[in-house]
């Protein structure tokens, strides 16, 4: 009788979570045909696009497609946890893939696409991660006048470090082409991830061990259940008589209770992780400004290039050496300061006299612009003024004083909502206005019609300009 109600209490309790999960298998069973079809569609087509790019196809394009044709899909569905596990991942980190969502995806595509890998990746870590990823396989093949017979399995991976290759159809159709240059958002979240194992090492291990934590709870939850389904359909005779049976029930429905309570509470200790490691995330933000500056020199010259590896070292040197404090928001701030000094340091002594200029003032822009103390429409009429103007096509310049290029630039200016007015306020008072421009030191004098009161001083900036 004992055994009986054992039985009947947990085949109970498994019959809730069985039917929850029917329904769930049900429902995931309607949405695999549209959820496969954006699995494919990635792997396919999305590789040769940046992050921005593939959730416009994802998200807009391809989802609205489904929705035209009535297919259903998951909404919202994780492609990375779609495609593959969260050991994976870690293995691919441990192999130096960064942990940013760009480069897993990179990494699904490179290890799942079934035509052979083209990385498009200028500062080489696709190839630094493929190299130690293969590593083990130890398979060498010399290209010569010898050919060599190629085991089966072996795996074909073609880079290049051109930023912005063009390949023919024929390459294209051949290969899988897949962008793994860093991206100014991708760099954020891989300097973040540096910044957390330097400075809340117990943060990282923490989720680390969440992680391992989940995926064994949720594969010893599997094992019981294959075992409790296995024992139900091979018990010859009465339940009521199998004993082992009956333990099994009772520590499948008990661990059952304890993994959904795990997986509760490391869910909201995700959370709690996510938000700490948000509170550093103005030092990794300060360190992709400063790379892409860096990278950006080379327009001026080819021969203003650095590594990322070599800046990387520059990031984690400045964690290193500035000053420590145990107040976040202080130490994070001696981070910014002592690594925005090193860099400045670093990049001026390979730059011509004339460049240095340059960068020290683009230096101060971009943070402004990042921080938003500068608008992108302002910072481009700095850069840019009235050059891409015609002055035919502008409004006729009202005096013969004012040169074709200034008279543009104020066309250009003009159209910021501080400078609406400019052209009819020089139009109506030439004379304070002249007065004005002939000065040697415009910058200290009194700019007329009250906007040396109105305007803040990059706005100022401009109108000297």
């Amino acid at each position: 009788m004992e055994a009986a109600s054992a039985l009947i209490d947990g085949l109970s309790g498994e019959k809730i979570r069985w039917t929850e999960q029917c329904k769930e298998f049900k429902a995931q069973i309607t949405r695999l045909v549209g959820d496969v079809l954006l699995a494919t569609g990635f792997l396919s087509y999305s590789g040769p696009f940046n992050q921005t790019f593939r959730d416009i196809l994802l998200r807009v394009i391809w989802e609205a497609e489904l929705q035209r044709r009535r297919i259903p899909y998951t909404d919202n569905l994780n492609i990375i946890t779609f495609l593959v596990d969260q050991a994976m991942i870690g293995e691919w980190n441990l192999q130096g893939l960064p942990s940013d969502d760009l480069s897993v995806q990179n990494g699904i595509i490179v290890t799942k696409a079934t035509r052979y890998p083209l990385l498009i990746d200028p500062q080489t870590q696709g190839k630094t991660w493929i190299k130690r990823k293969e590593k083990n396989n130890e398979l060498q093949v010399k290209v010569g006048d010898k050919e060599t017979d190629v085991m089966a399995g072996f795996m074909f991976y073609i880079t290049t470090k051109l930023p912005n290759p063009a390949y023919t159809p024929e390459i294209s159709a051949k290969t899988s082409i897949i962008d793994f240059t860093v991206t100014i958002k991708g760099l954020e979240n891989q300097l973040l991830g540096r910044v957390i194992l330097t400075e809340k090492q117990e943060l990282e291990a923490e989720r680390v061990q969440l992680i391992e934590e989940v995926t064994a709870n949720k594969r010893k939850m599997k094992e019981l259940e294959n075992n409790l389904l296995f024992k139900l359909s091979t018990t010859k005779g009465s339940l009521v008589d199998d004993e082992s049976l009956i333990g099994v029930l009772q520590t499948t429905k008990s661990t059952a209770t304890e993994v959904s309570e795990k997986l509760h509470v490391a869910a909201e200790t995700e959370i709690k992780i996510n938000m700490a490691q948000e509170e550093y995330r103005p030092a990794a933000t300060r360190g992709s400004i400063l790379y892409f500056l860096i990278t950006e020199m080379t327009i001026v010259n080819i021969m203003y290039q650095t590594s990322l590896a070599q800046f990387l070292k520059l990031f984690d040197l400045s964690m290193a050496r500035s000053k420590k404090s145990p107040v976040a928001s202080k130490r994070i701030r001696n981070i910014i300061d002592y690594l925005t000094y090193e860099v400045f340091k670093y990049s001026v002594r390979g730059l011509y006299e004339n460049h240095k200029f340059l960068f020290t003032l683009l230096l101060p822009l971009k943070i402004n612009l990042e921080r938003g103390f500068i608008k992108y429409n302002e910072f481009q009429t700095l850069i840019k003024g009235g050059a891409a103007l015609d002055l035919k096509a502008s409004p006729q310049k009202p005096f013969r004083w004012i040169l074709d290029m200034t008279w543009l630039n104020l066309v250009e200016l003009s159209k910021l909502s501080q400078f609406a007015e400019i052209l009819n306020q020089i139009s109506k008072n030439e004379k304070v206005w002249k007065v004005w421009f002939d000065t040697d030191a415009p910058e200290e004098e009194i700019i007329p019609n009250g906007y040396n009161d109105s305007l803040d001083p990059f706005c100022k900036l401009l109108l000297i300009r």
